[in-house]
């Protein structure tokens, strides 16, 4: 039942756009994201290339920002977060891999969708 109201939640936010309480929300689910899938400070890629729902839904929330109505220490906030949200996406997408090393052009190859902007890492 918690994921199908995650995955509902999820999807509504994507519709909608981010707000300081869309925000909000998706540092709360980031946080969650981590939490279930870092352990020891390490990030538990398996895991989430078997489950990639959670990622796939933060990383299409990343798509929807308006940065103008934030202050500088949350935009710079979201930035951070989202950087290393595309790092794992990345990751997990070329899953399993020995290191970032092994993927040709991994800073600047994939692209990500950001305020409806693309962005390499």
């Amino acid at each position: 039942m918690k994921k199908i109201l995650l995955i509902f939640s999820l999807n509504y936010l994507i519709g909608i756009g981010f707000s300081q309480q869309n925000i909000t929300v998706f540092f709360n689910d980031y946080d969650q994201f981590l939490k279930t899938n870092v352990i020891d400070g390490k990030v538990n890629y398996k895991a989430i290339n078997r489950f990639p729902d959670h990622l796939n839904a933060l990383v299409k929330q990343a798509e929807y920002p308006d940065f103008g109505t934030l202050n500088l220490a949350t935009a710079q906030s979201l930035l951070i977060n989202t950087y290393n949200l595309f790092v794992i996406k990345q990751i997990v997408d070329n899953y399993p891999i020995e290191s970032p090393k092994a993927i040709t052009d991994f800073f600047t190859a994939s692209k990500f969708f950001m305020g409806k902007k693309k962005y390499s890492l």
